[in-house]
């Protein structure tokens, strides 16, 4: 009777190990762990739980190691990560990576860990964090992006505001385009917005090459911009004071180049391409492959 009452508490295990754990493990480890238990009646549960207890130790043991300022190399328990500085390495380790690790807490340490740094930088992550089975995950990424929103809205609107007192100053108007360009990247954005905030880039790009030619991505991402409005005459216009700002550089003749394919103008291409050509610039292997390419050569 006594032997029944114990095989009879021992099936219950199971079945609650069953319903709690199926769907955190992938199906391969669930079912590792279930034939264990059936196979080693009460040592397998002894084992499991033993190894569960161990590995949550050693996992919040390594990350609680973390911190802003001094991280140094930890080794994992789960045997993927060795010796991972999570400053220096973070892009080798996709944080997307994290999210499909059955150990939920090391999800969110994982995660919490990347957006310390810059969370703009990982909305990507944060909109795929939002559909994880895991609800404390998803909980936090939308925390997160709201977060990020309202950050990104308030440092908009400061910047406008100082934008409209001085229009040329620089201290201004290079934060305010890095801001605007974040906002626009963001996929925060719905149609009407997105195509207004453009228009504001575009005014604020113009403002700062009036006063700073130095950077030549500003000419690329007004050019760019202007042509996606519609701003065709300041795209073709952009395209000389470029040429004119950086006349030993092979990238006006690139974005010039689109800017012809893009109107489908192809004098103005093949003038653009030629002089490419014909210049003493030293190309890079990008710029070649298009030279080569156009070229039919």
């Amino acid at each position: 009777m006594l032997e029944l009452i114990l095989l009879g508490i021992y099936l219950l295990i199971i079945g609650i190990y069953i319903l709690k754990f199926y769907k955190k493990y992938t199906k391969e480890r669930a079912l590792t762990h279930l034939a264990i238990l059936v196979l080693l009646p009460f040592a397998g549960a002894l084992m499991l739980a033993f190894s569960s207890l161990t590995l949550r130790r050693k996992s919040q043991k390594a990350f609680s190691s973390f911190s802003d300022e001094d991280i140094s190399p930890q080794t994992s328990s789960l045997g993927i990560y060795n010796r991972i500085d999570v400053k220096k390495e973070i892009n080798i380790v996709p944080i997307e990576e994290a999210l499909l690790l059955n150990d939920t807490s090391t999800k969110r340490r994982m995660l919490i860990d990347a957006l310390k740094n810059d969370s703009i930088e990982y909305i990507g992550i944060l909109q795929k964090a939002l559909e994880n089975e895991d609800t404390e995950t998803s909980h936090y990424a939308a925390t997160a992006v709201l977060e990020i929103k309202r950050k990104l809205m308030l440092t908009k609107q400061k910047f406008a505001v100082q934008y409209e007192e001085n229009k040329l100053d620089l201290e201004t108007l290079i934060p305010y385009v890095n801001v605007l360009k974040s906002y626009l990247t963001s996929g925060f954005l719905d149609e009407r917005t997105l195509i207004k905030t453009k228009h504001t880039y575009s005014q604020v790009l113009e403002s700062l090459l009036s006063v700073y030619t130095e950077e030549e991505s500003y000419f690329v991402d007004k050019i760019e911009c202007d042509l996606e409005i519609g701003n065709v005459d300041k795209a073709r216009s952009m395209c000389v004071t470029f040429h004119q700002a950086h006349p030993n550089s092979e990238a006006p003749y690139l974005v010039s180049m689109k800017t012809h394919y893009t109107l489908r103008n192809n004098e103005r291409f093949q003038e653009s391409l030629n002089g490419l050509k014909n210049s003493p610039i030293r190309l890079s292997n990008q710029a070649l492959n298009i030279v080569r390419f156009w070229s039919g050569v």
